[in-house]
């Protein structure tokens, strides 16, 4: 089994910083970690155990994600947005298709919306 991480940053309020710690503290497993880079001038309170916190002060989002990414050990990661939902059971089948894959693609729902990949790589 492959390991996962999924990434996020924001640099938002206290009510969006605990809706996004508690939708992502779901993907917590023996083989996906959740690293939650906070670009916030104040540090976020009550971080779930599970949820490996890290704190970029003045920093911008895309900063943040980087800061993220040179933090996982995983062999593939996921960068989401904190109000993004994942389906981590159909993203860990599609890494276990293939050896040696270097990026999955699929469907993302915005709304009733469904945007499709324009070309299989």
């Amino acid at each position: 089994m492959k390991h996962l991480a999924v990434i996020t940053s924001f640099y938002g309020s206290q009510e969006r910083r605990k809706l996004t710690l508690e939708q992502l503290s779901k993907y917590v497993s023996e083989n996906n970690e959740v690293i939650l880079v906070d670009a916030n001038k104040v540090p976020a309170k009550s971080i779930p155990n599970e949820v490996t916190y890290l704190h970029l002060p003045a920093s911008s989002i895309y900063e943040a994600l980087n800061y993220g990414i040179m933090h996982t050990k995983a062999d593939y990661y996921i960068i989401c947005g904190d109000d993004d939902i994942l389906n981590i059971k159909l993203i860990k089948e599609g890494l276990n298709l293939g050896k040696g894959s270097d990026i999955i693609i699929g469907e993302v729902k915005s709304g009733s919306h469904v945007f499709h990949p324009l070309k299989m790589l």
